[in-house]
């Protein structure tokens, strides 16, 4: 892939044509998913948009009646139009939320990840806590546990 140029083609993803290298790295969690952590090297000019465009929101709306659902249930949301949309929304439900537990994560009585995490309306990624943690668009108390993506990339990624 090649990042070099600022032209964009119709439909083409912004993430896609910023991207000068890619390391990934998978391994099997507890539950026997796989698992990827995958380390974008992005054109320097793209870096702020890409960026602003990493969120930890719910890509729903909760249907009627089903509030009292937890928020990552799939079915607690109204089924998007949208193949895409519906897809990506059923990903970030089961794949995209923290769980914490006390033998992984929370060994120490709070959550070595930093979770829950608190809201952030604002798009633009900062360094918060005194660990400088980075924080991403969170836009409401139902995401405190959401995993921070990419909505471009988790939909061509799938679950």
């Amino acid at each position: 892939m090649s990042g070099g140029t600022n032209a964009k083609t119709e439909g083409e993803c912004n993430i896609v044509r910023s991207v000068l290298s890619i390391h990934k790295l998978y391994h099997f969690l507890s539950r026997r998913s796989l698992h990827a952590h995958i380390m974008l090297w992005l054109d320097p000019a793209s870096r702020a948009v890409v960026e602003s465009e990493i969120t930890a929101a719910i890509p729903g709306v909760v249907a009627p009646g089903k509030e009292h659902l937890p928020p990552s249930d799939y079915h607690r949301y109204q089924k998007p139009a949208c193949k895409v949309e519906d897809d990506l929304l059923y990903t970030v439900c089961r794949k995209q939320f923290h769980t914490c537990r006390p033998n992984s994560c929370c060994e120490k009585g709070s959550c070595s990840f930093g979770f829950p995490m608190p809201v952030q309306v604002d798009r633009k990624a900062k360094q918060v806590g005194a660990d400088l943690r980075w924080s991403y668009h969170r836009p409401t108390k139902d995401c405190e546990f959401v995993v921070p993506y990419h909505p471009a990339i988790a939909a061509m990624w799938g679950g």
